[in-house]
Order: structure tokens, then C-alpha cells, then sequence
């Protein structure tokens, strides 16, 4: 656990310096970046084309690419950092993005990592935290359970079609909201810096629950049934490359979905309640607050 509640979100004034937001127009960077606009925070938003980011209004587009080095001068007067994986990187990529952040005078890095990290040392995303562990700044790690607003991006489509195709099994998945995931960045981007340490947050919503029990609560929200279908391996990855998903991505969500199937993504924790205070958003109200994506005319 990272420790007790993190301090509110400051006012103008009290940010210890500028933000600087990787992936700042996906999921979860999207959201730090509507998350953190309304409060006044310096924002720099990392895209590869500033041009044809679309951003809340005050927020300074940058442009960042980390498999570009010539674009890591970006960093420069950045006070902290929020860090993911972008497809198509490897561990050395941000590992070279951890020493720019310390050479460019960042102090600390929030990187987004994975449920369980800790435990399974063969994923890159344990190795990155190695890396970040190893750079000498101040270090979070939120390791996120399954994002519920996955089934509002790739698996979209499939919803609206009434179906969940997601070789899972009936293995329980601990789920939790981008939008508590965002907020506890948030705030760990807002603590007053300190000396160097490494903190970790094991961040899950309040279920791990089935797809067959994810499709019921769609199914409740869209008032249509919303069926789930677990393929093979084999077929899975055939039929999603067939959709236009990066095979290198297939093969990714079949080892995420075997370990459901398999019974291990179950863990649930009291991170996003102990950090935030108050309740993680349960996958019901996720559903409702989403509905207008999965609607037929979409």
C-alpha cells in the first residue's frame, strides 16, 4: 500500500511545478489531463503531433515520443512526470525517458504499471518499475487492476453487437475505473516533493467479477442483453487481428485474459479508498456513466 490519504488537489498556487502528462490523449493520460485542467496546474500534454491534439482549454501541448530521443528536450523544466508504456516501446526506451526526466531536473515520475507487477518479474512493466527504481528520483508505482474503460475503447464494438468476445473463462477479474486511477495520480502528482523514495498503490475497483457477470450489469445499463463469449486462444487472436488489432496487442490481452481464466486476477485491495478517501466506483455505475458509447448509433 502506498500509505495514508493523499492531500487534496491544490489550488493554482500550490502545484510544486509543471506537469508534464505521457499519453496524454489516451485512456488514462486523457483523463489525468481532464482531471487535473479544472484545478489550474501548469499542464504539459505529451503527444507525437500538436497540431491535431485535441486538449482541454490552458493545457500546453508538447511534443514527445519516446522512441524519438530528439524530442526528450520537452522535458525540460518539468517539475513532475506521469509515465506509461506505449506500445511498440521497450524497457531500455524508458529507461532512457527516466534518465532525461532526472537530467531535465523532473523530480518525480508516476508510472502506470500493472496489478500484481511485484510478482511477475517476466513483464516489462516490473522491469520498468526496476528501471524507474533504479533512476534516483522520487518513484510511484500505481499498479492498476483491469480498466473497466477497456469495454468503452477495443471492445466497444462487440457491446454494441450484444457480445463480450474475451477467452476469460468464468476466472474472476478485479476491475477498477480510469477515472480513480486518474485521481490517485492526481494527487500523487500534487504531493509536495520530498527526498527520493519508491511508493506503490495496488489499485482495484471494489469486485472482481466475470465477463458473464460484466455483460449482466451492461446489459442492466443498456436494457439488452450483452452475452459473453470466451474463444480459444487460437480463434481469439485470429478474429481480433482480423478486427485490425496489432497482433503484438492480441497477444498481449490473450496472456491478460488467460491469467482471469486461470483465476489469478482476482485481487482486491482498499488502495483507492485509503488514497482518495471514499469508495472506488463499483462496475454498475461505471455502466451507466458510459452507456451513450455502446448504443447502436455509435
Amino acid at each position: 500500500m502506498g500509505g495514508p490519504e493523499l492531500p487534496p488537489l491544490p489550488g493554482p498556487g500550490g502545484w510544486p511545478g509543471p506537469v508534464f502528462v505521457m499519453g496524454a490523449t489516451g485512456r488514462v493520460g486523457g483523463e489525468i489531463v481532464r482531471h487535473l485542467a479544472p484545478t489550474g496546474a501548469e499542464l504539459w500534454a505529451a503527444v507525437r503531433d500538436t497540431e491535431q491534439a485535441t486538449l482541454p482549454p490552458g493545457v500546453r501541448p508538447v511534443r514527445f515520443d519516446v522512441a524519438d530521443l530528439e524530442t526528450y528536450p520537452a522535458l525540460r523544466g518539468a517539475a513532475v512526470l506521469f509515465a506509461m508504456w506505449p506500445p511498440g516501446t521497450g524497457v531500455a526506451d524508458l529507461g532512457r525517458v527516466f534518465a532525461a526526466a532526472r537530467e531535465a531536473g523532473v523530480r518525480r515520475v508516476v508510472f502506470l504499471s500493472i496489478l500484481g507487477a511485484e510478482r511477475l518479474s517476466i513483464l516489462p512493466h516490473r522491469q520498468i518499475e526496476r528501471e524507474l527504481e533504479a533512476s534516483g528520483l522520487d518513484a510511484v508505482l500505481l499498479r492498476s487492476g483491469y480498466f473497466m474503460q477497456n469495454l468503452t475503447g477495443i471492445h466497444a464494438p462487440e457491446v454494441r453487437r450484444g457480445e463480450l468476445f474475451i477467452p476469460s473463462g468464468q476466472g474472476r477479474t478485479s476491475v477498477v475505473d480510469v477515472r480513480d486511477v486518474a485521481a490517485v495520480a492526481g494527487r500523487e502528482l500534487a504531493r509536495p516533493l520530498t527526498a527520493p523514495a519508491v511508493r506503490a498503490w495496488s489499485l482495484t475497483g471494489p469486485q472482481a467479477l466475470t465477463f458473464t457477470e460484466m455483460g449482466h450489469l451492461l446489459g442492466v445499463a443498456l436494457n439488452r442483453p450483452v452475452r459473453h463469449v470466451s474463444p480459444g486462444p487460437v480463434t481469439f487472436v485470429r478474429t481480433v487481428t482480423g478486427w485490425g488489432v496489432p497482433r503484438g496487442l492480441a497477444l498481449f490481452m490473450l496472456a491478460e485474459y488467460t491469467v482471469a481464466r486461470l483465476g489469478l486476477a482476482a485481487r482486491l485491495t482498499g488502495d483507492v479508498e485509503t488514497a482518495l478517501g471514499r469508495p472506488p466506483i463499483p462496475f454498475a455505475r461505471f455502466a451507466e456513466d458510459y452507456r451513450e458509447v455502446w448504443l447502436p448509433n455509435n
